[in-house]
């Protein structure tokens, strides 16, 4: 009896998510290393960046997860603006779909700061 009661307990946990809990990491890790060209190519146009934020919703939404946790390091400098207004446009359709959120970590070397780099740990 204990163990059907175990089992049935631990088929309610793995059949139910934990808000804070399931959210996977997108990162610009290629083969073990930052991507600085990965990520300025991800954020480059609008074309590019609406890509990204359509299949990251897609994904969230098919696999039921809370949200994600982009976690993007290194950006270049060139890359730093559109990253900024990815990271915006990422928030806008985090809102409109119900139900997931995301967070951010993003590393920037603080030597030679610039806007962009203040804005983007503003975020």
């Amino acid at each position: 009896m204990e163990h059907d009661q175990a089992l049935k307990a631990l088929n309610l946990v793995a059949s139910t998510p934990a808000p804070d809990l399931n959210h996977p990491d997108v990162q610009n890790l290629n083969d073990e290393k930052w991507s600085a060209d990965l990520l300025a190519r991800t954020v480059a146009d609008e074309t590019s960046r609406q890509r990204l934020i359509s299949a990251l919703s897609a994904f969230v939404e098919q696999n039921k997860f809370a949200g994600i946790c982009v976690d993007f390091e290194e950006p270049p400098l060139e890359a730093q603006a559109n990253l900024l207004v990815f990271m915006k446009e990422l928030q806008t359709c985090s809102s409109r779909v119900a139900g997931w959120w995301y967070s951010s970590a993003v590393w920037i070397p603080m030597n030679g700061s610039t806007k962009s780099t203040e804005r983007l740990l503003t975020i």
